[in-house]
């Protein structure tokens, strides 16, 4: 949609918010019809189809981190956005803000390589250091899965994730 012409109003206004320097290394348009570009250094970028409107989300106005690496959308619509060294991010949109799960919060690195859901609607975490699942209604959210549970080799590759069928690769 943005990139249908390069010389449109909308496509010059959201150009302005890109530096050049950090490459974007996620795409995600949601249910909203919201764009949202992760970018490595930079933050993130979300734009609004139906009305143009444009916000920037960075640590100089409450992300935790401007190291994006993926952004996902849950069955449920909620965005989760995952980050080079804060752990993963749950935007909620009533706010207009992001939680912010840790390795606090039971995820096994603070690095998120990748985000993916299951045919049951869980939420897997790839990490530098295992795998964990979301659990949202306990008290530690996430259980962790590591070497001991099978997993080869527990650090993840950025954005390594395929599903087919039932099954998480």
């Amino acid at each position: 949609y943005i990139l249908k012409n390069l010389t449109s109003p909308l496509f010059k206004k959201l150009k302005s918010y890109f530096t050049g320097v950090s490459p974007v290394f996620s795409i995600l348009k949601d249910r909203h019809e919201n764009v949202w570009f992760g970018i490595r250094g930079e933050g993130i970028v979300r734009v609004n189809l139906k009305n143009h409107k444009i916000k920037k989300y960075q640590v100089t106005n409450g992300l935790a981190s401007n190291r994006i690496l993926s952004i996902k959308e849950d069955h449920n619509g909620n965005i989760w956005v995952a980050t080079r060294d804060a752990g993963l991010l749950k935007y909620l949109s009533q706010k207009d803000s992001f939680q912010q799960f840790t390795t606090h919060h039971g995820l096994p690195s603070n690095a998120i390589c990748g985000l993916s859901e299951d045919s049951h609607s869980n939420l897997f975490v790839s990490t530098e250091n295992g795998i964990a699942k979301f659990l949202p209604n306990s008290i530690l959210p996430f259980q962790t899965y590591n070497q001991d549970d099978g997993i080869i080799n527990p650090e993840f590759s950025f954005n390594a994730a395929a599903q087919i069928g039932d099954k998480i690769y």
